[in-house]
């Protein structure tokens, strides 16, 4: 058995629930509806938080692959006109995957109600815009908050994406400023139902450390896929832990080892 097999425990119960809503009282587990993802400012360098081989070969290259493949980009301040043309390709590349549509064209001038400014970074194939990733500075805090990115002919592979260079390249220049929060944003806490197990996992292998998002709901139920399975953080015995559940009889071949990490511990819960 594994290291990271070891790290994973698992539990049993008969639980009484919806088809698709799992109840989370008889673990006494609390679900945080949304969680924030932060960088870990005590490391030494950002290839050294990350788990995954493939991944710290892809950005260890990153300024040489972008060069490869004719894409460069650019460091902007927003204001309001270069928001309403950012929202406009934000807008249509969310329909285009069908992903839910969460920044609002009135988003940029509340940021600016609150005294924040509002960054991005543009990236362009063939003087193209590919991908964006937008964030909030306020002070020595800094908050990703949206990104777009498209598949690029020849650099998007499998373990291959133009998605993680524009993170990679966000820390690193963020970083050199010296940042007292850091924040890759924050997303609702629902894994393979609302938002993707890949995405979890690639959030855990780069080394992001997830926190209950400030002033978030805290929930006794979790919704789960038709398949019965789902993977959550909730919190228990006061501790932040992910959860991960399967049907009671189901075959044991959800891979949960994928989502280890030295921080937060694993538990699968049969129900």
């Amino acid at each position: 058995m594994s290291t990271s097999q070891r790290r994973v425990s698992s539990f049993t119960f008969k639980n009484m629930s919806t088809p698709q809503t799992i109840d989370l009282t008889p673990w006494d587990i609390q679900r945080p509806e949304k969680v924030r993802w932060l960088y870990d400012l005590s490391a030494p360098d950002i290839l050294s938080t990350i788990k995954s081989k493939t991944l710290t070969k892809l950005l260890r290259n990153a300024d040489e692959l972008l060069a490869r493949y004719d894409v460069t980009y650019q460091h902007r301040l927003l204001d309001k006109q270069l928001y309403a043309e950012w929202w406009q390709h934000y807008h249509q590349k969310m329909i285009s995957k069908r992903y839910d549509i969460i920044a609002t064209e009135d988003w940029f001038a509340q940021k600016m109600a609150e005294g924040k400014k509002v960054y991005g970074f543009f990236f362009y194939h063939q003087e193209k815009l590919c991908g964006t990733i937008l964030y909030v500075q306020k002070e020595t805090t800094f908050t990703a908050t949206f990104k777009t990115s498209s598949e690029i002919p020849g650099l998007t592979k499998k373990h291959r994406s133009l998605g993680a260079i524009i993170d990679f390249i966000f820390l690193r220049e963020a970083l050199k400023q010296r940042p007292t929060s850091l924040s890759l944003g924050s997303m609702r806490n629902a894994f393979g139902v609302i938002n993707s197990l890949g995405n979890l996992e690639y959030k855990l292998n780069m080394g992001y450390v997830p926190v209950p998002k400030e002033d978030t709901s805290f929930l006794t139920s979790v919704p789960v896929a038709e398949d019965g399975r789902g993977v959550f953080f909730g919190v228990k015995d006061g501790k932040l832990q992910l959860f991960c559940l399967k049907r009671f009889g189901d075959p044991d071949n959800f891979e949960f080892e994928r989502f280890d990490s030295d921080r937060i511990p694993v538990n699968v819960i049969t129900y």
